[in-house]
């Protein structure tokens, strides 16, 4: 996949490495989202926003003799299957946003972004943070003692 927008470029390649950062978490191999990955998870979110809230508030600049530039993006990585239901959501929900973000009509200017991508890229964003804060913040998971950790058995004797 590729785009002519670098703003949209250096925008996935943030969202890809907080989503990268995300998939080799500790809280991956079991049923909890500790503390510390949930604080780095909103600290993503919030640096990902940030930058977007950066790139709309620009002026559209002229590039005469530039653009159209083509930057490769590439197929994003699959989301991995995880013993953390929680994080395969959170993780795919990104996915999802990059996607749609790299799909999009501002994916194809040569800077900034149209309102109407602006405001979707919002909500994907939006989601992420409420499944967060009212489900995972708020439910407790529940215990699977049987199903979870999907590493070979261990011979204890």
């Amino acid at each position: 996949m590729e785009v002519l927008n670098q703003d949209i470029y250096f925008l996935v390649k943030r969202m890809r490495l907080f989503r990268d950062e995300m998939t080799r978490q500790a809280s991956n191999n079991s049923i909890l989202i500790s503390q510390p990955d949930r604080i780095r998870m909103d600290e993503y979110l919030a640096a990902a926003e940030t930058f977007k809230a950066f790139v709309v508030k620009q002026p559209i600049t002229d590039y005469p003799k530039t653009a159209p530039r083509k930057y490769v993006v590439g197929a994003g990585p699959e989301v991995p299957d995880l013993d953390n239901q929680d994080m395969m959501m959170i993780l795919q929900l990104l996915k999802d946003a990059e996607d749609e973000l790299i799909l999009s009509q501002s994916g194809q200017m040569h800077i900034n972004m149209t309102p109407h991508d602006s405001a979707r890229f919002d909500s994907h964003y939006a989601r992420v943070k409420s499944f967060l804060k009212d489900f995972v913040d708020t439910h407790a998971p529940i215990d699977r003692p049987e199903s979870v950790n999907l590493a070979p058995e261990i011979d204890l004797k």
